[in-house]
């Protein structure tokens, strides 16, 4: 969420107090998301390096799909970059695919990141892409630490 840095809140909505505040840049199919590193309180979410980060995401599919892919791009310095080093198939244990259009799904998502990262302040974007498009995509602020 520098890709791992979570995503600028530019609306934000906070759906219960576990839940982060995010900017939904898709079709609000996202009806909460969590993460380890932060509260529905925080301006932007601690990504910790060489510690366990655990991300979920709450969501109803707007699409039957047999397949799942996580993309993540962090926006640094005006940049958008890929993350690297994740697994992008969401449905090797991370979802339960196939999905049904307009049943609810959780998406955990447990990550470590290197500890030789530099500490930065990014905007986050998490998309998951079905085999029709864009499941889900959340936008919120990060932070490397």
């Amino acid at each position: 969420m520098f890709k791992f840095t979570i995503i600028v809140t530019l609306f934000a909505i906070v759906a219960a107090s576990d839940n982060i505040r995010f900017h939904d840049c898709a079709n609000h199919e996202i009806s909460s998301i969590n993460f380890s590193g932060c509260t529905s309180e925080d301006r932007e979410c601690k990504l910790y390096k060489g510690k366990d980060n655990i991300f979920k995401v709450h969501f109803t599919a707007n699409q039957d799909s047999p397949t799942v892919k996580l993309e993540m791009l962090a926006t640094i310095g005006g940049i958008e970059i890929p993350v690297p080093g994740l697994e992008t198939d969401a449905c090797k244990g991370h979802v339960k695919c196939p999905l049904v259009k307009g049943e609810k799904y959780d998406f955990v998502y447990n990550f470590n990141l290197p500890v030789a990262f530099p500490n930065v302040h990014a905007v986050v974007v998490t998309k998951l892409v079905g085999s029709n498009g864009v499941l889900t995509c959340g936008k919120m602020n990060g932070v490397l630490v």
